[in-house]
């Protein structure tokens, strides 16, 4: 690929992840500065390793490819996550959503290298989870995750924990899913060297498309 292919303002990175086609959407000014952890596949234009064999489209504007809305984040419930009383352990959901956070920021560009390349990212203001049906060893679980909102030092995050039973067609029975949880974090951006919020760069914001929270109905 010629120098001329690699000249855009604005580099899109798609990829597909358990059947979904995610983008990445990262300015080439960011890209110059950034070096740890990433492959230089020009001389311009540098992504991460999970770069690998993906489709690459470079265009000025970052509509080129929609990014993802929602990330799906699927595992299996293991023995060590089951408490006394034989169901998932509440402290349990809580490291699942942040698991599915750090590989949704992984997805869209933003790995933790990036950040600290960067000199700042996430911490954590508050948490809260609301259970709606127990999670039992062996369960396909997925954690659906995605920024509801994004103000200039801090982030909101929401999440749906649903079991997913697979379909049976031996007994004539469709997939279903269960919901697990709700929850929400919301995050704040801050510098690593001072430990103070710092402004959220365009850089990470505009790597995140923001699925806004459902206006109340009107009263009728």
């Amino acid at each position: 690929m010629s120098d001329e292919e690699f000249s855009p303002a604005v580099a899109t990175v798609a990829k597909t992840v358990d059947g979904s086609t995610v983008a990445v959407h990262v300015p080439s000014t960011f890209l110059a500065n950034v070096a740890t952890g990433w492959r230089t596949l020009d001389r311009n234009i540098r992504f991460p390793h999970w770069a690998m064999g993906i489709t690459v489209v470079l265009s000025d504007s970052p509509g080129a490819c929609s990014m993802p809305a929602v990330f799906h984040h699927p595992l299996t419930v293991c023995e060590a996550e089951i408490d006394q009383l034989g169901h998932v352990n509440n402290l349990v959901y809580l490291r699942w959503m942040l698991d599915a956070a750090v590989a949704h920021s992984k997805v869209q560009g933003w790995p933790g290298t990036a950040y600290q390349q960067l000199g700042a990212g996430w911490v954590v203001r508050s948490h809260h989870i609301e259970y709606h049906y127990p999670a039992v060893l062996g369960n396909q679980v997925v954690v659906r995750t995605w920024v509801a909102d994004m103000k200039r030092v801090t982030s909101l995050r929401r999440f749906k924990m649903l079991r997913i039973d697979p379909a049976s067609p031996e007994e004539n029975k469709p997939s279903r899913e269960i919901l697990l949880a709700t929850a929400a974090t919301d995050w704040a951006f801050i510098s690593f060297e001072t430990r103070m919020p710092k402004r959220i760069p365009l850089e990470v914001s505009s790597a995140f498309e923001i699925v806004p929270d459902p206006s109340p109905a009107a009263p009728v």
